[in-house]
């Protein structure tokens, strides 16, 4: 297992131990140590995405995660394009441009 266990701490956010922790989104070729994957740790089915070191185990938090998103989609480089999930049951799409999520007409 890659990704280490979440702990709650009293007094803090709950965070929760994702059982799909398979979804890697960029190998990110010019980092060997590294993978950018999701990860639905804060909110149960809405992945954020995070950078991770294979080597330690250690996670840090790239992108939070985005109500209705359910799946995030890289570059190869790992940077962040699009994004799909639902709302009151239809299909959303979004385009990640500069850190900001913008909702796609798909109408």
């Amino acid at each position: 297992q890659l990704v280490p266990e979440a702990r709650s701490s009293v007094g803090r956010d709950l965070v929760w131990n994702d059982q799909r922790q398979d979804e890697i989104l960029s190998w990110l070729p010019d980092d060997p140590e590294h993978l950018l994957i999701q990860l639905a740790r804060e909110e149960p089915g809405s992945p954020s995405v995070y950078r991770l070191n294979i080597y330690t185990n250690r996670l840090s938090r790239v992108r939070r995660f985005h109500s209705g998103v359910s799946r995030w989609y890289a570059d190869q480089q790992g940077t962040l394009r699009f994004a799909t999930g639902y709302r009151d049951h239809q299909p959303i799409a979004y385009a990640v441009r500069n850190r900001q999520a913008f909702e796609i007409d798909l109408t």
